[in-house]
């Protein structure tokens, strides 16, 4: 379950993302959100994507969190 930021350097943000086109998804995760954002933004795709949702996890259970997410959402990522 997602948990307050106690110690920045071990935190990172799983981040689901909402297509402006198609209101398709992605779900992801990154220590930085503006610069991920960013990149995606200005990515191959070219997709305008917004910030759906947001989420705090330690680096020990980020993977499992965001594969629990995906598939509460039948999102890839």
């Amino acid at each position: 379950s997602p948990v307050s930021p106690t110690n920045l350097s071990d935190m990172y943000y799983v981040y689901i993302l909402r297509s402006k086109i198609n209101s398709s998804f992605y779900i992801g995760y990154t220590k930085n959100i503006e610069i991920r954002l960013h990149q995606h933004n200005n990515g191959k795709n070219d997709i305008p994507l917004n910030l759906d949702h947001i989420y705090w996890y330690t680096r020990r259970n980020l993977k499992q969190s965001q594969k629990l997410l995906s598939a509460k959402m039948n999102l890839k990522g």
